[in-house]
């Protein structure tokens, strides 16, 4: 049977993420142990583990650069300060185009039924995707630091929005009001390693916790 587990985080839209085990959980020989600390992902730490040189392949997942990350991070705590950008550009009626990087354009347009010609997601629906993205890759990297393989990782993540604000029609909150995650994983772990690693996932997740928190936002017109 599947095995739910439940967490929302506190203040913003309700955002629920429901963890799902699929498949038989086995005890695996050898695996590193799991260290979970106020919600922070540790490494596994084992006599004559260097986690600045090893190369993990487990999961397809860096594990080394993760913790020389954090190590750096230890040692000089300013570099976890970071700022991210993109330059969105208009290009015409609801088409824009998003440039991160060097990274190929992102289109986003809308669907026909709110005024698009549905040629890409709309943005919300690529937020859903970026929060969808977030929690995979805190699955991979939270696994890959316990000695869990990952068989298969899928999340489902869908929202509840009323476009009257959006339209106009009335004033009130144009956003999301409730977000819900589903994750789906099989995995030869056993339950209470699965569990543990999603309240991790939860508890460090950078756009899990900007969504279900008020912070600062400026739109300045110049």
């Amino acid at each position: 049977d599947d095995v739910h587990v439940h967490a929302r985080l506190s203040g913003g839209p309700s955002l629920r993420i429901e963890r799902a085990l699929l498949g038989t959980a086995t005890t695996r020989e050898g695996n590193p142990a799991f260290h979970i600390h106020s919600g922070r992902m540790l490494l596994p730490l084992h006599e004559g583990h260097d986690m600045t040189t090893s190369t993990i392949t487990l999961n397809d997942v860096d594990i080394a650069a993760v913790g020389a990350l954090a190590d750096a991070i230890t040692d000089d705590p300013i570099k976890a300060h970071t700022t991210w950008s993109a330059s969105v550009s208009w290009d015409g009626g609801f088409h824009t185009t998003t440039n991160i990087r060097d990274f190929a354009p992102i289109a986003t347009d809308e669907p026909e039924s709110l005024g698009g010609a549905d040629t890409a997601p709309n943005p919300v629906e690529q937020l859903l995707g970026a929060l969808g993205s977030c929690l995979a890759i805190g699955y991979a990297a939270n696994a890959t630091a316990a000695g869990i393989r990952i068989d298969d990782l899928r999340i489902d993540v869908e929202g509840d929005l009323n476009l009257k604000s959006f339209l106009g029609l009335e004033p009130g909150h144009a956003g999301y009001d409730t977000l819900r995650a589903t994750v789906h994983i099989e995995s030869d772990a056993e339950d209470d390693a699965i569990a543990a690693l999603h309240d991790t996932v939860v508890a460090t997740s950078p756009v899990g916790h900007t969504l279900a928190r008020a912070i600062p936002l400026t739109v300045d017109l110049k």
